[in-house]
């Protein structure tokens, strides 16, 4: 069997259906669906066993207690029997020639195949509202420095955080230790930093076969997470690790994690201004300047190169600790990239 599908389900009776259909549709028919029911309250665990009983390549895990979503990840990954292992999210969807385009991927024997994704915004009604591609090049890298790069150009297209963009070798990733963790944030980086710190060859291709449903009332300033500076620092470390261990911690790919690193201190500072937060102006801009004054933060605007008015503007205030005005800069940057390039966009198309 070439692929198996992991399916991890929870709370999407409205989606399952239209998700699973688009599994059944691949022009590519060599593949196994494992549905893992993470103990969902509604209808999901009844119609996973009505899909089993439509296609006999269809398997259903009903795990006896809700874990999340990397949990259940975990589940269908020790479960595959398929050479390569994908994993679908049960409220998105997949273009009908995947596999097909990800078969062909493998004749350069990777351990890994990466693709694109179209995000799919939609409003409260479920009404798509406008598109987004996120694309990689065309790219397979089969050693230290050409993993390197496959890192960056990744990281740059903004693909690499995913885990339902890739197919991972079954053998492979199931001999090592690394599995999903239980947290709500990073957990599909936390598991790709890892597995693409041992891999040996990967392949990237340059199309938009993932669907991917994103909620367009769901923004940084709705999304409080009071450990969300804590991971982005875990995350920019490992960043850090991968590079040194790739020999490439210099030039654009050190600049690459190093400005990653600026949007994430962008992001907490406006996640700490949501509603959601409940914090005061003042303890807002304690937070925003404790942040600022981090050794990690403090080492990254050393190494810093900012390319572009914005960037430049912000490390500037930074270095001088300019608390109030780092706070309104990076809200209005949220500001124009959650609500002005969008409509320019839509007045463009």
């Amino acid at each position: 069997m070439r692929f198996s599908i992991v399916v991890p389900v929870y709370g999407v009776e409205k989606y399952l259906e239209e998700c699973v259909q688009s599994l059944f549709a691949q022009t590519f028919k060599d593949f196994e669906i494992i549905l893992v029911d993470d103990r969902s309250p509604d209808r999901c665990p009844e119609m996973c066993d009505e899909i089993a009983k439509r296609d006999d390549r269809v398997r259903v895990i009903h795990k006896p207690q809700n874990e999340g979503l990397g949990f259940a990840r975990n589940t269908g990954l020790e479960a595959a029997k398929g050479d390569y292992i994908l994993f679908v999210d049960s409220d998105d969807t997949i273009d009908r020639e995947t596999l097909e385009e990800c078969a062909e991927a493998l004749e350069d024997d990777p351990d890994i195949v990466v693709w694109g994704m179209r995000l799919c915004y939609e409003n409260k009604k479920g009404k798509t509202v406008r598109t987004e591609k996120i694309e990689p090049e065309d790219f397979y890298a089969a050693s230290k420095a050409e993993m390197a790069e496959m890192f960056r150009r990744l990281s740059a297209s903004r693909v690499f955080q995913y885990a339902c963009n890739k197919a991972y070798r079954r053998e492979f990733v199931q001999g090592l230790t690394t599995r999903f963790e239980k947290t709500k944030l990073i957990e599909d980086f936390l598991f790709n930093i890892e597995v693409f710190g041992k891999v040996e060859r990967v392949r990237s291709i340059d199309e938009d076969l993932y669907f991917y449903r994103k909620p367009t009332h769901v923004t940084l300033a709705s999304s409080y997470n009071p450990e969300f500076f804590k991971l982005a620092k875990r995350k920019f470390s490992l960043e850090e690790d991968f590079l040194r261990e790739h020999n490439a911690y210099e030039g654009e790919c050190l600049q690459q994690i190093l400005k990653g690193y600026i949007k994430h201190y962008i992001s907490a500072v406006v996640r700490n201004r949501s509603r959601s937060a409940n914090l005061s102006r003042k303890e807002q801009n304690r937070l925003a300047k404790e942040m600022l004054l981090d050794e990690t933060t403090q080492r990254v605007l050393q190494g810093f190169e900012p390319k572009g008015f914005v960037f430049k503007t912000l490390t500037k205030l930074m270095k001088k600790q300019r608390v109030k005005s780092i706070v309104l800069l990076c809200s209005t940057v949220n500001f124009a990239q959650q609500t002005l390039l969008p409509l320019v966009k839509k007045l463009k198309g």
